[in-house]
């Protein structure tokens, strides 16, 4: 939430929170994101693990496995979404010109935009 100044002991006001993330997973352990405070990036990875893998639920306790898992996620080459729309376009359709006479427009106020996640996955990563 955003504050004035760090530890001020302001009220927990929910109309405040400037970003969330609703967290819902049927597992024990979850690491949705890691944020490179290095870099200034966050990373998505959506891990969700069913059981404690050395029984401890505190990095300490399973430090070998979390250490794997971010090298894992932070080395992982993902396509931006531009790269994975563009192989889809040259492998089933064509670029044009005006958007007129495009059957799908992959842009924040076109038919696919960045948000419909469900979409993406099932139609272009499947």
């Amino acid at each position: 939430m955003m504050r004035n100044e760090p530890n001020s002991g302001e009220i927990i006001e929910l109309s405040t929170v400037g970003d969330k993330l609703d967290l819902a997973s049927n597992s024990t352990i979850s690491i949705p994101v890691i944020i490179d405070l290095q870099e200034r990036k966050m990373i998505w990875c959506d891990l969700a693990l069913r059981s404690h893998p050395f029984y401890e639920n505190n990095i300490e306790g399973n430090q070998t496995g979390i250490i794997a898992m971010g090298r894992a996620m932070t080395s992982l080459v993902k396509p931006i979404l531009y790269d994975l729309f563009l192989l889809h376009t040259l492998a089933r359709g064509e670029i044009v010109e005006n958007p007129k006479e495009a059957d799908c427009i992959f842009a924040f106020n076109g038919n696919v935009t960045p948000y419909n996640i469900e979409v993406i996955i099932s139609d272009y990563l499947a």
